[in-house]
Parts: structure tokens; sequence; C-alpha cells
């Protein structure tokens, strides 16, 4: 069992006085509050530390010793006291940005570089799954900070609005396309809410995981493809304006009870700044 630093502090300042009662004034605290915590070391260390005489107390040999080492224990205990407040005030360490890949590829344009720049201190792990997946991580202490879509709300996230997205059809600019072919990833759950209600009849389905790749295939016409309006970009075109497309909200989450850490919350009002 380690010592409580405060007793070691006071068994100090009574070992340089020499004298419980003026050690005591000295420290701000009752004579009987510095002779419990000069014997809760004692009992600790099952040595006498003190011996009284007439004009005070004496040190035994045993009290010589751990003055000794005591003070240049107090000295080591303020500097990585010091050390951590301080760690608290800079931007350097490791946080873990959860997002799907998608989401990552389209926002994260020249002020991440600018960031990593300003911070030289700062790295960060980026772990790309479905959003649900990521607020499971985030929930679970496994992720500082996601970007996810639609998250449910939880009493343990801080959930802040980013920006709005909307996944629908869209076909190609081409003249020539596979108009019955449908591409899509059938793990996204609004594309599983579109084809619930959907009234045009695709012939054959291509099912890819990967966005990006969803968004080549319906550019070169392969089929119809179903994205968000981000990923999509200007080179897709929607491909029925009467289908009713799905709202995406797009937002940050991360524990409240997480320490706000400058670290911590420097990226999240970088991440809020620069998200539109």
């Amino acid at each position: 069992m380690l010592p409580n630093s405060t007793d070691l502090k006071y068994f100090l300042e009574a070992y340089k006085v020499g004298n419980i009662s003026r050690a005591s004034e000295r420290l701000g605290i009752t004579q009987p509050s510095l002779s419990l915590a000069i014997k809760r070391l004692e009992e600790l260390l099952n040595s006498k530390l003190f011996i009284r005489s007439k004009g005070g107390v004496l040190a035994t040999e045993q009290g010589h010793l751990l003055a000794k080492d005591t003070e240049a224990l107090l000295i080591q205990w303020e500097s990585i006291g010091n050390k951590t407040k301080n760690s608290q005030n800079l931007v350097q360490g490791n946080i873990k940005l959860g997002c799907h890949a998608s989401v990552a590829l389209y926002s994260l344009n020249p002020w991440f570089k600018k960031l990593l720049k300003e911070h030289p201190e700062l790295s960060i792990d980026f772990s790309h799954k479905l959003s649900r997946k990521v607020a499971e991580e985030v929930i679970s202490f496994k992720t500082d900070i996601g970007i996810v879509v639609n998250p449910i709300k939880h009493p343990d996230l801080v959930i802040k609005h980013l920006f709005d997205d909307e996944v629908t059809l869209w076909r190609s600019k081409l003249q020539n396309i596979n108009e019955d072919t449908l591409i899509y990833d059938p793990d996204l759950n609004q594309a599983q809410s579109l084809l619930k209600n959907l009234k045009v009849d695709f012939k054959r389905q291509v099912k890819s995981s990967n966005l990006e790749v969803i968004s080549q295939l319906t550019k070169i016409g392969s089929g119809v493809g179903i994205l968000p309006g981000r990923v999509a970009g200007p080179d897709l075109v929607p491909y029925n304006s009467s289908i009713k497309s799905f709202k995406d909200r797009v937002c940050l989450i991360y524990r409240g009870d997480k320490p706000k850490t400058k670290t911590l919350m420097t990226v999240v009002e970088a991440l809020l700044g620069n998200l539109k």
C-alpha cells in the first residue's frame, strides 16, 4: 500500500520544524490532524518516526531515512502532476476517428492537411465502418470521435449536426446505359428503405459494399446506382425525379463523459468548422 502524499508532506514539515504544534500552524491544520497523519505513516511502515522531547519531537533513524527520500519523492510527484496538467492544454497524442470511407473521401479536404500542419504532435487513426458500427465503437470507448449518418440518440453521446445529404437513384449523363440494372450496397439502410418503396422493376442487380465502386460503375453506364448525393457528385444526375429520396443527417458524435482535453476539442472544433 502506498502512503498518502499529503501525509508525507505533513510528516516532512514536522521533521523540518521539530515541533508538532508549530508545524501544524505552518501547514494551516489542527495539531490532531498532523499527529494522525504521522500515525498513519508509522502504521504503514511499522516504524516509529519521532520520539517526543521537551522542545518538541526528534526524528528516529527511520524518520531520518524517510525524510531523505520523501523530499525527492514529493518533488518528483509535483513534476509528474505538472506534466499531466500541462498535457491537458496541449494538442498532442492520438485521436481515433471513425467514419465511413466514402464520408472521409468527400469531406477530408485541404483543411485536414492544415490541422496536421498546425499540430505536429497530433496523430489520428481512422476506422472506416458503417455508421451504426462507428456509433457502437464510440459508445464503447473504442473510438474517440465519429462522423455518422442518422445517429440514434443515446444518453452517453453528444450529437452535433454537420450537414444534410440525400440518397436516391442516379444515372450517368451518357445516352446509352443499362437501365435494367440496379447497382447498390445491400448493407446500406437507406438503400433497403428505397427498395421497399421502389416501383421501378430492375431485371438485374449488382451489389457492392463500396460506394465509390458503385459510383464509378454508374458513371460508365453499367446501371442505375443508389448513392448519397455527395458521393454521386456532378457526373451523375437523378434517375427519376418522381422517386422519393431518403434524407440523411450527417453528424459528429463523441461521448459526453469523455475528458474534454485540448486535443479532443481541437479535432471536434475543426470538424464542426469545416464539414458543412
